[in-house]
């Protein structure tokens, strides 16, 4: 397909066609039963879902961006995230995956620096010389270990809440939908 400019096609007309194409895709019975508006109110306003995570640039970035989580994740890894969050968050680096794509290589980690400042966050990256996490407030951190007084690694652990009891079992079921229809499309 020869390549056109991004200004010769309007947006409307290329989202109808996406949509269009995306009506086509399969899903081999992992249909949500919920309903995909109520979802999203639930996941901006009950769930808070926003203070951490990110959609379609709404939102926080101190947690995985879910803009497109529905193309690499099925609807029962969704609900099991939802109600148990460390439930597929790695123990030891035996899952370690090279994409970096988090949460796949989720690791919480609690730095103390020698001038005794304390953060938190998401481990980004590590080699034997520098760590780099994303702490709570979505911000990029970078420390040398020759300025690091502590590193604790929270293998399997995650700082999002089960939303178990929070949620009712219809609005876990309309929440679901909503991350099912997360396929990066704005």
């Amino acid at each position: 397909m020869a390549a056109i400019p991004s200004q010769a096609v309007p947006d409307k007309p290329l989202r109808a066609l996406a949509e269009h194409v995306l009506a086509f895709r399969t899903t081999g019975g992992n249909i949500p039963s919920g309903r995909i508006s109520r979802g999203a109110e639930l996941f901006r306003t009950k769930g808070q879902c926003l203070n951490c995570h990110r959609v379609n640039g709404e939102g926080r970035a101190s947690a995985p961006d879910l803009t497109d989580v529905a193309l690499v994740r099925d609807l029962q890894w969704l609900r099991r995230a939802v109600v148990e969050p460390q439930a597929d968050v790695w123990e030891t680096f035996g899952g370690y995956r090279w994409t970096i794509s988090i949460p796949d290589n989720y690791l919480l980690v609690e730095l103390t620096t020698k001038n005794g400042e304390r953060i938190s966050g998401s481990r980004l990256n590590e080699d034997p010389f520098a760590i780099q996490l994303r702490d709570g407030e979505g911000r990029i951190r970078s420390f040398f270990k020759k300025e690091v007084a502590e590193i604790r690694k929270h293998w399997g652990k995650s700082p999002m809440p089960s939303y178990r009891g929070v949620f009712s079992a219809d609005e876990l079921d309309d929440l679901v939908a909503y991350l099912a229809s997360l396929r990066g499309l704005r």
